[in-house]
């Protein structure tokens, strides 16, 4: 019987590999805006934790008071049971219903952001809030310098929302609420789905990692040009203990994520800014 793909044979006349880590996370500064204690900035705010280098800066902009959101956050803390190490935080408090106001997003300094994160304040129309937010921090980046680009991450929860972003040029958006809804309904259809699941979403648990072909290479090995699936998964098997389940085509703004392609064994061109996303331990 044919197999799929021979490991074996592959690894025969090549090196032992073992898998190296990325260079040091670089030190970065994010803003979170609408942040609130009921929403996934407290989320966002432990995640940076880890992704970001030492001495990264994260502004908080906010309708909650200054001590009411630090209680928040120190709630978030131990509840993910860990303490933010890397990143400080500085909230900036506005009124709710003056979140999306031009004069208070003039005082933030969009252009140096790294990562700018949108999150619903599940106050009256916050669709309509984010959208308004965005336009608003879009006209403010076109008035600061000529060739402005921001790529947000934006929590939406109406499907027309969407439409609206795409229009805007803001294709980075996730409804979380209907990410639960097909969870929950996953794990009711399928015992063991709620065990991968868990696995992936505790903070202890395996993590989805974007990683370079090139920390799976043998020292006396070079980039291949050409590469398909099944050979990519077979370079992660050999160098470390982690699963490949997708990788980049495409570069820049026209980047794309193919998770699971169908033809394991069809080649495709590979360069060194192509990307593989892979499970891992934490």
């Amino acid at each position: 019987e044919r197999l799929f793909f021979d490991f074996a044979a592959w690894t025969r006349n090549r090196s032992n590999a073992s898998w190296e880590a990325e260079v040091e996370l670089r030190r970065a500064k994010a803003l979170i805006c609408n942040y609130n204690d009921r929403g996934i900035g407290p989320s966002i705010l432990t995640a940076l934790d880890e992704l970001m280098g030492p001495d990264s800066t994260v502004d908080i902009y906010t309708g909650m008071a200054k001590d009411e959101c630090d209680r928040s956050l120190e709630v978030a803390q131990r509840r993910h049971g860990r303490k933010l190490q890397k990143v400080k935080y500085e909230t900036h408090h506005e009124a709710r219903s003056k979140l999306a106001a031009a004069e208070n997003l003039e005082k933030f300094p969009w252009e140096s952001y790294d990562h700018i994160f949108f999150v619903r304040d599940e106050e009256e129309k916050p669709d309509n809030k984010t959208v308004a937010e965005i336009i608003q921090m879009q006209d403010i980046l076109a008035r600061r310098q000529k060739e402005a680009h921001s790529d947000p991450v934006v929590e939406i929860g109406e499907k027309t929302t969407s439409s609206e972003l795409l229009q805007r040029g803001v294709t980075n958006y996730v409804n979380v609420k209907v990410i639960v809804a097909k969870a929950l309904a996953l794990c009711a259809m399928s015992k063991v789905s709620h065990g991968v699941l868990t696995e992936l979403l505790s903070p202890d648990g395996a993590h989805f990692h974007i990683q370079s072909l090139g920390n799976y290479l043998a020292d006396d090995e070079n980039l291949p040009l050409d590469l398909s699936f099944a050979e990519a998964t077979a370079y992660v098997s050999r160098a470390s203990k982690q699963v490949l389940v997708g990788w980049s085509q495409g570069s820049g703004v026209d980047r794309a994520w193919i998770m699971n392609p169908k033809d394991k064994l069809a080649s495709r061109t590979w360069c060194s800014k192509d990307r593989l996303v892979v499970i891992k331990d934490a």
